[in-house]
C-alpha cells in the first residue's frame, strides 16, 4: 500500500489509465490478450502469474520501487492536460520519500501469456513468405 497522499491522489483519480485510453491502448490487455490471441488463431494458450515481488533489503530495492517515480517523470501528461505539472511534481517528490523511509515492500502484478502458432496458421504464414 503506498501512503503518500499525492500518490494516492493519483492512483484513486486515474490519470495514467485515462491517460493510456485515450492514447489507444488497452488498460486490460493482460485480462483481454488470451482471448486475442484465441480470436487470431493460436492455439493452447495460458495466461501464468508472474508477479514480480520486492523487499526492502534487497540491492535493487529502490531501483526496482522507483520505476513509478520514473514513469511520473515523463511530461506527455501535463502537456497533454492531463495533469497539472505542479502535482505531478509533488506526486514524484512525495513518492520518492516514501520509497525512502517508509516502503516495506511492492508487487508490481504481471501476467504471461504464452500460445502456439495453429498448424494451420503456421501454414499461411509459411506460404506467404513463400510467395514473396
Amino acid at each position: 500500500m503506498i501512503t503518500s497522499a499525492r500518490t494516492l491522489q493519483w492512483l484513486k483519480n486515474p490519470i495514467f489509465l485515462k491517460w493510456r485510453k485515450d492514447a489507444g491502448m488497452n488498460n486490460d490487455i493482460a485480462d483481454d490478450l488470451p482471448d486475442l490471441m484465441k480470436e487470431i488463431g493460436m492455439v493452447e494458450v495460458e495466461k501464468m502469474n508472474s508477479d514480480e515481488h520486492y523487499e526492502k533489503g534487497r540491492s535493487d530495492f529502490k531501483a526496482k520501487v522507483g520505476i513509478w517515480a520514473k514513469v511520473a517523470d515523463l511530461t506527455q501528461m501535463v502537456e497533454e492536460g492531463y495533469l497539472d505539472n505542479n502535482l505531478r511534481l509533488k506526486a514524484i517528490e512525495e513518492y520518492n520519500e516514501w520509497i525512502e523511509n517508509q516502503a516495506v515492500s511492492m508487487t508490481m502484478k504481471l501476467n504471461e501469456v504464452r500460445g502456439k502458432l495453429s498448424t494451420k496458421l503456421d501454414a499461411r504464414s509459411k506460404n506467404k513468405r513463400s510467395d514473396k
